[in-house]
Formats: C-alpha cells, sequence, structure tokens
C-alpha cells in the first residue's frame, strides 16, 4: 500500500514537473525580438522582485540571461533642479556591445533601464569618476526605483 502511494504521488511529481517545464518558456526558446522582450518583462518587471532591492541583484540576475554588452548612465533633468544640476537616476543596459552600429543601422534593440531611489550624485561628478566600465561595480548598492524593458529602433516608439 505505502508503496503503492509513493508510487503515485512520484508520477504526480513528475507530470507537475513536466507541465511547468512546457509553459515556462526560457529566452533561447524566443523566436522573436518581441518574444525576448516578452520573456525579459516577465522576468524583471512583472515579478517586482527586484524593486527595493540593491541593483547589484537585478545586475547578476541580468548576466545570467546574457552576457551585458555595455552599460550607460542614466542623467535627471537638469529643467527639475531648482539649482539646474543633474543628477544620477539610472543606469541603461544594452545586450549587444555594437548597440550604437545597430542603432544607426536602423535594427531594432532591446533596452534594459534601471531607475534608482535618489542617488545624490551630480552626473558630472559621476562620469568624471567613474570609468564606463566599471559603472555597474559603483552603483551595485544603489537601490532599485523601477525597471523599464522595451525594443528601442532609430526613427520608431519604443515597443513596451
Amino acid at each position: 500500500m505505502r508503496t503503492n502511494l509513493f508510487m503515485i504521488f512520484i508520477a504526480c511529481l513528475f507530470f507537475e514537473l513536466n507541465a511547468f517545464a512546457q509553459t515556462s518558456p526560457v529566452l533561447k526558446d524566443c523566436k522573436t525580438i518581441e518574444d525576448s522582450l516578452q520573456y525579459l518583462k516577465k522576468e524583471f518587471v512583472e515579478s517586482d522582485r527586484f524593486i527595493g532591492e540593491p541593483a547589484k541583484e537585478l545586475y547578476q540576475a541580468c548576466k545570467a540571461i546574457l552576457p551585458i554588452g555595455e552599460v550607460i548612465e542614466l542623467a535627471s533633468s537638469p529643467y527639475i533642479d531648482p539649482e539646474g544640476k543633474s543628477y544620477l537616476k539610472g543606469v541603461t543596459i544594452y545586450y549587444d556591445k555594437h548597440w550604437a552600429e545597430k542603432f544607426y543601422a536602423n535594427q531594432p534593440l532591446i533596452v534594459i533601464d534601471i531607475n534608482f531611489e535618489d542617488t545624490h550624485m551630480r552626473i558630472i561628478d559621476f562620469r568624471q569618476n567613474v570609468p564606463i566600465e566599471k559603472i555597474l561595480d559603483y552603483t551595485g548598492n544603489y537601490i532599485v526605483k523601477k525597471i523599464d524593458i522595451y525594443i528601442f529602433q532609430r526613427g520608431h516608439e519604443p515597443i513596451r
């Protein structure tokens, strides 16, 4: 009797895991850039698991899916500051090191914008003191406020 119950339990577990594996896509299963966008949005935006957490956790998750090609800083507008100063507000991640060439060739790119809670870091100081290859290391302890993932193509509205 116990053996039969155990076998039934194992069979149910197997079918449950098999069904989960078939309904949980991975990035390599994505056939189009739009499929990839939806997958990344589900992983990073819809789950909300990275909001309020240090950015380094999000960076590690991004690196686990694809190698990060290039990172650039996002600056706040000087028009919203009474003194006209611009501050570091986040980073933009490109999965392709050659994103600029693709942009000018009018090819679509997936872009991840990560906004931080207030950093109090003037963008000019950040740019003067942090080399571009160290942006992820430097910003890893900032708290994630918002994540936006979209397809960007020159001359088109972003696809979100």
